[in-house]
């Protein structure tokens, strides 16, 4: 897997617990400068471990090894504080105002990414999952112009 590390998230803490989740974003912003600014700002708090920008490159943000604050108030099944047990993947996107797609070559990315975290963490796709799944009524992304079946026709989701 090629990723870029252009700068390091501050916002991080130090993993405890196994990585037992992927969880999907969509930042939702105007453009990647202003997403990345976010993600690297200690006084937002937030950050996340893979960002994956409008021209399809994969920045590393946090280490794997650290705990990203990406999740939030979140639980799924038998799981709460998502963020101790997950992987954070942010993509790059607009926002479903704007009527757009999520981009092919982010897609493509996105598969080669999960292939090799899935690999890494020996995760089956089921552990792959939405912000909105962990946090629904807090939270609505990918969103509805998200295409899950990409991902589930490529095995990893």
């Amino acid at each position: 897997m090629n990723l870029v590390q252009p700068r390091r998230s501050p916002n991080r803490a130090p993993r405890v617990e196994p990585i037992r989740f992927i969880v999907l974003h969509g930042t939702w912003m105007a453009d990647d400068a202003s997403a990345l600014d976010r993600l690297c700002d200690p006084q937002a708090q937030v950050s996340c471990h893979y960002y994956i920008d409008r021209q399809s490159q994969v920045l590393e943000l946090v280490p794997p090894s650290d705990v990203a604050w990406h999740a939030g108030k979140s639980a799924w099944r038998d799981a709460v504080n998502l963020n101790a047990t997950s992987l954070g993947i942010e993509i790059g996107y607009p926002g479903e105002s704007t009527g757009q797609p999520y981009q092919e070559g982010q897609y493509e990315v996105l598969i080669d990414l999960l292939r090799h975290l899935l690999a890494t963490h020996h995760l089956t796709p089921d552990a792959v999952l939405g912000h909105s799944d962990i946090a629904p009524h807090r939270k609505d992304d990918p969103g509805r112009f998200f295409e899950w079946s990409r991902l589930e026709a490529a095995g990893v989701a």
